[in-house]
């Protein structure tokens, strides 16, 4: 997942760091679980049953293709393109330990990008409705309620649904059924980061809060920005009242390592983005001093690009590997994290014409 950080500016480290107290003593947060035994508040869910008779499709064609990256590998890297008027569609998927190119049917269309994998089943979202669906889209998608999805656990699907008043993560099976959900009463979380453990990571007001998923319980983690989570990992940055900003990688309860962010910073806007590793081991961040992309790791840093929008990105599930379209060629590269060269992936030129964005799960 991809956030964005305002990074705080020295001068007002100590009265930032005041308010931020203030308002965890001004500021009750308070969870309530629904649909489920594991609060003495929860009470039956009343959502809708989304479930849906599957549609069986096969792939209009499949091709061979050379696979010169991530050896031994068995995800899938899904190729999208955006189609009349602005929807993006799924049009072909990359099997990487086959070898193969398999292109996805035009009947039915389904529309919406892969932003997640839950067991044996994709997330796709079109807009701000998400749905559930096989990872060789072979069947019909399945309707789910929410407007982002968050992570997984348990081999269940976490959503947000954001109101005036509260944030409620509701928690979905692979058929599309709601389990429980668990809310976070209050103004909507500046980041949601993702599911640790057992626990959905956001930031609020300058706090990193565990929202339990199985005791809807909440507790402070840290004081500082979320940059995102992977794994057992939470990627953060914060400041001390002498104005040392660092970037965190940490696991609960154990900070492992950190890294000065000065050079991470927008100097035109104060903002440090970043792109957290599906294992949580490093970090895609932008090196304004030397205008250039780099993974950060424990130890390691390597270059991966030159100044492209982080958003392009997508790591493969191995944590290894970054995808990416060149936006003038079209080509899909794939980047060796560890060494930072940079392999072509030989698609037909006549697709990657529209080929916009890659994902891998």
């Amino acid at each position: 997942m991809s956030v964005v950080e305002k990074a705080i500016p020295r001068r007002l480290i100590t009265g930032i760091a005041i308010a931020v107290v203030a308002i965890g003593i001004l500021t009750a947060v308070v969870v309530f679980s629904v649909g489920g035994d594991t609060s003495s508040t929860s009470s039956p869910s009343t959502r809708p049953n989304t479930t849906v008779s599957p549609v069986h499709v096969t792939p209009s064609r499949v091709e061979p293709i050379q696979i010169d990256f991530d050896p031994g590998a068995s995800y899938r890297i899904y190729l999208t393109r955006i189609e009349a008027p602005a929807y993006v569609r799924v049009f072909a998927f990359i099997d990487v330990a086959k070898g193969e190119l398999r292109f996805v049917a035009d009947n039915p269309r389904i529309y919406g990008a892969v932003v997640g994998r839950v067991a044996d089943r994709l997330v796709l979202q079109s807009g701000d409705r998400l749905s559930v669906i096989d990872d060789q889209f072979a069947t019909a998608p399945i309707p789910i309620g929410g407007e982002g999805f968050v992570g997984s656990w348990s081999g269940h699907a976490i959503v947000a649904e954001y109101f005036p008043e509260r944030t409620t993560f509701h928690e979905y099976d692979r058929d599309g059924q709601e389990v429980r959900s668990v809310g976070l009463v209050g103004r909507r979380p500046d980041v949601v980061g993702g599911v640790v453990r057992n626990s959905v990571v956001v930031e609020r007001a300058g706090r990193i809060l565990l929202v339990g998923l199985a005791d809807a319980t909440v507790r402070e983690f840290a004081v500082g920005h979320l940059l995102g989570v992977g794994g057992d990992h939470i990627v953060f940055t914060a400041c001390t009242d002498e104005g040392e900003c660092t970037l965190n990688n940490a696991l609960v309860g154990d900070v492992l390592r950190t890294t000065p962010i000065d050079i991470y910073v927008d100097p035109m806007s104060g903002v440090v983005s970043g792109f957290v590793a599906p294992d949580g081991s490093g970090i895609v961040v932008h090196d304004y001093d030397r205008a250039r992309d780099v993974v950060v790791r424990v130890g390691t840093r390597v270059v991966v690009g030159t100044g492209e929008s982080l958003l392009d990105y997508q790591w493969s599930p191995t944590a290894q590997w970054l995808f990416r379209v060149d936006e003038t060629t079209r080509v899909l590269e794939a980047i060796d994290t560890l060494e930072g060269t940079v392999v072509k992936v030989p698609l037909p030129p006549a697709d990657t014409v529209s080929l916009r964005s890659a994902a891998a799960w």
